[in-house]
Formats: structure tokens, sequence, C-alpha cells
């Protein structure tokens, strides 16, 4: 399935109660980019709002997970979550 929504719709600051300083995610030359401190990681279209995170950097090699992004009634993003990394799951979309 398609994306719901187009690739800027996604780019937000996402936190919960384990990073609170939140999870950056950015548009940059039409492809989605997660970003935490130091790790930088691409999210590739997996299927209809799931992603493939795939982290980037030596000591990130290999990381690779699911990310879902969760919308309201309205059909706006309110959040994502991970399916196999605990930090990431639950996290709100910030105003």
């Amino acid at each position: 399935l398609p994306m719901t929504a187009s690739l800027d719709a996604y780019a937000g600051r996402y936190a919960n109660t384990v990073i609170p300083e939140g999870l950056a995610v950015t548009v940059e030359e039409g492809r989605l980019w997660a970003k935490l401190g130091l790790m930088r990681a691409s999210l590739e279209h997996w299927h209809a709002d799931t992603f493939l995170l795939r982290a980037e950097g030596r000591l990130e090699t290999g990381w690779e997970d699911l990310v879902t992004f969760h919308f309201d009634g309205r059909r706006r993003i309110v959040g994502l979550s991970a399916q196999r990394t605990r930090a990431l799951q639950d996290m709100k979309l910030l105003p």
C-alpha cells in the first residue's frame, strides 16, 4: 500500500517518557531521515505508513527496525512506534 500522507507530513519531533528530548524526523533530498543525538537513520517506505529505519554510522551498523506512524480521526499524524526498539515506542508528535 502507498503512504497515507506526503513525506513532509511525517516530519517533526517525536517524544516519549524514555526520550523526552525527541526523535527528529526530517525530509532531505526527497527521503525521510531520523536523528537522535549522534545517531542518524534513513526511513525507507515499507508498507502504508510503516517505514524501515536503517541506522548509519560506525556504532549503529546493522541496526534496523520497522517504524509505524499513527494518525488521529482527522488523518493527521500524531505519533509513531518502532516494532522492536522499546525506546522508540509510543512516541507522540510534539507541537
